[in-house]
């Protein structure tokens, strides 16, 4: 006899959470046993216990502050992540396969909550997640017990809607936009009800793959680093020390602790028990808005850029749900009415919403709503999204072989005379590309490691792990000869590595993040950005600091003139700086609307480019700071690099697209398409682009005769 149960499944960056959907009753959730009655959710964690089985949830997150080392939580921005994580000697688990113990824990709570086997489940994953990742949790869901013939997968905010218009107090016909920000990932999407009641999402949603609730932890730690240097030092001075992973994970539970407080109170101290010495931090919800108003505002971006891809305004939509535990903290509901002038449904559980919702979608797959949702999704491409492909293009894995792509440009060659790119799997978000003078050897920099390719061949050569976390790569570069890769990381590390063995070489340190690098032309000076407000130009053999360059603000780009003689400096919100290399001193600011993010110099030295999160990338007159020319992104531009000749710009924006101008005229000649914000570009010969980002692949565009550099 068929049992009428249904699950909702929303495994989530921190945590996770199942909904038990049942005939004529109220739902009910399948909680923790050694969790706190007061916190609904399972925390997304497992750990290795020292008789050999392994914990999930409380019982795990308990046990990895003594054990550390056989610990792992947060690891969903890591999913497609095909390098097993070794929790013991003789144990060792994929990202998948750890989603899978806590899907199997969940299932396994939920049985003992109401007998019986569902006959349908839900399970919800990110909007930006393209089929390999969603391949991987239909893998998941069947290793965790799940019968794969009861399991589909829907979007995060499609459930979100379906919760929010759940509410049968809203009126017949509604415009909605769900605002859905987790634990590690931003999705937003617009449904409508029309006056059947039925929902239907429109368009593709929203995603920002990167933003969610533990980024703000990271940026409550940074924030401690930077006021207590002194007390920190002991904890950071080598992350690679795993006596001292306890406290940096107690450390950063207690940013999480204070951020929720703050979602209740004005004014929180907590004792920082793990500083030396250690001191009573006191924060305020003030100060907590202002630390986290720039991620704020990268949301309502997003938001705005769905609603003009629906050809939609503010004004159309007639109320904001915000779903996701981080949307109690007051500051996102005064954001969204304060910008965007319209009501805000708040929800008692903001946290469950995504569960509540899956579970709902599960009981009531109505055809009328099922398939006009469907019909949304394949109605029109979504920002970044390129149209069905007549032929489909193929894709590099990294043992050097092929598979067709499900993404891409269509066949053939385009009114730019491109024709479609080679793709590589690099199997995580990419931040950095960089490509050595011949280019022959691609390195990019993802969360957690640095990998290097033979792009001859698009065969992965090595990866190198930056530590035990999950810290990202988030600057890459290479020699002109090639020799060595130098990558910066989030653990406050500059890294170099023999580019043909793999072996670290050297290991420099800064005060807090690393977000660029860079080598001298002639390869003796390495240089760092920090966002503890320095630029650093060390010997790139020996580590010894030569020079530090003091700015006023986070540094997210580096870059050397072409004879040495200059160093630029991405600056924040202050724009960007030239430095005289020998007198240690600015000589001129180059200013943008918004924070900068990258600088780079043509190869003749004369010209200087800056990308800007104001959507503009400005090429500037090295000798006099004029402007030359300003292109513009839909979105903030994020890196940028010239051709060999100087006269082509490629750019990089969170927009999803890569794109290629002429210098100086700033005519757009060639646009390449990610299915998530484009972090990297660089060119590996005058007529061809490499660019990467957070769909997980590095792509690289060729042109013909008619889009050559210097034609």
């Amino acid at each position: 006899m068929p049992s009428g149960l249904v699950y909702g499944v929303d495994f989530g960056m921190s945590t996770s959470a199942l909904v038990i959907g049942r005939p004529g009753r109220e739902p009910v959730l399948a909680r923790d046993p050694a969790g706190r009655p007061d916190v609904p959710t399972v925390p997304s964690a497992v750990c290795l216990l020292p008789d050999g089985t392994l914990a999930v949830g409380a019982v795990a997150e308990n046990a990895g502050r003594l054990r550390p080392q056989h610990y792992r939580c947060r690891f969903k921005r890591d999913f497609a992540d095909p390098i097993p994580w070794a929790l013991g000697e003789d144990c060792e688990l994929t990202t998948h396969e750890l989603t899978a113990e806590v899907l199997r824990f969940l299932r396994e709570q939920a049985t003992e909550t109401v007998a019986g086997t569902p006959e349908r489940v839900v399970v919800t994953v990110p909007a930006s997640w393209e089929d390999h990742n969603r391949h991987l949790m239909r893998t998941a869901a069947g290793l965790a017990g799940f019968d794969p013939a009861t399991v589909r997968l829907e979007p995060d905010p499609v459930a979100a809607a379906a919760y929010a218009f759940a509410d049968t107090t809203l009126p017949a016909q509604v415009t909605a936009l769900v605002y859905d920000l987790g634990g590690g990932t931003f999705d937003c999407a617009v449904a409508q009800t029309g006056p059947d009641g039925a929902f239907e999402v429109l368009g593709r949603p929203g995603a920002i793959p990167d933003l969610g609730g533990t980024d703000i932890d990271r940026m409550l730690l940074a924030h401690i680093r930077q006021r207590f240097p002194d007390r920190c030092a002991h904890l950071f001075a080598d992350t690679t020390d795993l006596d001292l992973l306890p406290r940096r994970l107690q450390l950063r539970d207690t940013c999480e602790q204070i951020k929720i407080r703050l979602s209740t109170v004005t004014t929180h101290s907590a004792d920082l028990t793990d500083l030396d010495p250690p001191t009573t931090f006191t924060f305020t919800r003030d100060e907590l808005d202002e630390l986290v108003r720039p991620a704020l505002r990268e949301t309502i971006t997003e938001c705005e850029r769905l609603l003009d891809d629906l050809g939609l305004r503010w004004s159309d939509i007639d109320r904001i749900v915000p779903v996701g535990g981080p949307t109690r903290m007051p500051s996102v509901g005064r954001t969204l009415s304060g910008h965007t002038g319209r009501p805000v449904l708040r929800t008692a559980e903001p946290e469950l919403a995504v569960a509540y919702g899956a579970a709902l979608l599960a009981a009531r797959p109505t055809p009328d709503t099922r398939r006009s949702a469907r019909r949304a999704f394949s109605a029109r491409p979504g920002p970044g999204q390129a149209t069905t492909p007549a032929a489909a293009p193929t894709t590099a894995t990294p043992d050097g072989g092929r598979r067709p792509d499900g993404g891409g440009t269509p066949s053939g060659v385009d009114q730019h005379g491109r024709t479609d790119p080679r793709t590589i799997a690099v199997g995580r978000r990419v931040y950095a590309v960089a490509v050595d003078g011949a280019g022959a050897t691609l390195a990019t920099g993802s969360p957690g490691e640095v990998q290097l390719w033979d792009l001859r061949h698009d065969r992965l050569r090595w990866r190198r792990r930056l530590g035990p976390g999950d810290d990202a790569a988030s600057g890459v570069c290479c020699t002109p000869d090639g020799a060595r890769i130098a990558a910066a990381g989030r653990d406050g590390t500059a890294r170099v590595w023999d580019a043909v063995t793999g072996d670290q070489l050297l290991r420099v340190r800064h005060d807090d993040w690393v977000d660029a690098v860079t080598f001298s032309p002639d390869g003796t000076l390495l240089a760092t950005a920090s966002h503890d407000q320095t630029a650093v130009l060390w010997d790139s053999r020996s580590g010894r600091r030569l020079a530090t360059f003091a700015g006023s603000h986070r540094l997210h780009g580096v870059a050397f003139h072409p004879d040495g003689s200059l160093l630029a400096t991405a600056a924040g919100r202050r724009g960007a700086e030239v430095w005289s290399v020998a007198e240690r001193r600015p000589l001129r600011l180059l200013p943008h609307d918004d924070w900068v993010n990258a600088v780079t110099f043509s190869p003749d030295g004369t010209l200087l480019a800056t990308a800007g999160y104001d959507g503009t990338a400005v090429v500037w007159d090295t000798a006099s700071g004029d402007r030359v020319v300003s292109v513009r992104h839909d979105g903030g531009v994020l890196a940028v690099a010239f051709g060999s000749r100087g006269r082509l710009l490629g750019t990089a924006g969170d927009d999803r697209t890569g794109r290629v101008w002429t210098v100086p005229e700033g005519r757009e000649v060639s646009r390449i398409h990610h299915a998530g914000v484009v972090h990297g570009v660089a060119f590996a010969g005058p007529r061809t682009l490499v660019t990467g980002g957070h769909d997980l692949v590095v792509r690289i565009s060729t042109w013909s005769d008619a889009g050559q550099e210097g034609r």
